[in-house]
């Protein structure tokens, strides 16, 4: 699963790898959590997103997944339509999973150093008459996958990152993302931080910061 990343990047940079014909306001975060908006790509453009998929459908109190499995998201009815018609990218530069030790959970930190990447996701309009571009009512989640490489020494899940070449092609419905994923995960690396990334009221670059267990 994912339920934490980061997003150290400057609007620049994300229209420079993305090939955005549009900009907003980035706020770097170590610390994102599910609930909180974040930047999400859909095509050629960027806007924020709640995390957590709700589709305009959704009947009030039912839970807004911010995950979803790859392997049933073209067949599961929630996430069916947006996995046709409403896949997007959301940008980012690491993310966290936890590893059980005898002292408590350990946070482990994912990235490819000093990169940016994209997760694949979907998104959904809590209204159909709105601007995909329009913020807290368009959500999102992130799709997973059977970890692999140094993720699956720690968690039998992890989010599906995409591979720079399969960008387009994820976008565009043409690829179900997953194989390009996992060759391109083998190369991620891991550290343990610090644990007050365990709060989400925590929010600062010290979090990714190297820190023995």
């Amino acid at each position: 699963m994912c339920a934490r990343f980061t997003l150290d990047a400057q609007m620049q940079q994300l229209r420079d790898i993305f090939g955005l014909t549009n900009s907003i306001e980035i706020i770097p975060t170590w610390n994102r959590a599910p609930g909180a908006s974040s930047p999400i790509i859909i095509h050629d453009r960027i806007g924020l997103a709640k995390w957590g998929l709700k589709p305009a459908w959704a009947k009030a109190g039912m839970k807004a997944p911010h995950n979803a499995r790859i392997e049933t998201a073209a067949t599961k009815p929630y996430f069916r339509s947006a996995w046709t018609k409403r896949r997007c990218l959301v940008p980012a530069t690491g993310f966290y999973e936890w590893q059980a030790t005898a002292t408590g959970k350990q946070p482990i930190y994912f990235d490819y150093p000093g990169q940016i990447f994209a997760f694949a996701g979907l998104w959904e309009k809590a209204n159909e008459n709105i601007s995909a571009e329009a913020s807290p009512a368009v959500t999102f989640t992130i799709l997973t996958q059977p970890a692999v490489g140094p993720v699956a020494e720690i968690h039998h899940r992890m989010p599906v990152v995409l591979a720079p070449d399969s960008y387009r092609s994820w976008l565009a419905g043409e690829s179900t993302a997953a194989d390009q994923s996992t060759a391109y995960m083998q190369a991620i690396a891991a550290r343990p931080v610090s644990r007050e990334v365990n709060n989400v009221r925590n929010d600062s670059a010290d979090l990714v910061s190297a820190n023995s267990k």
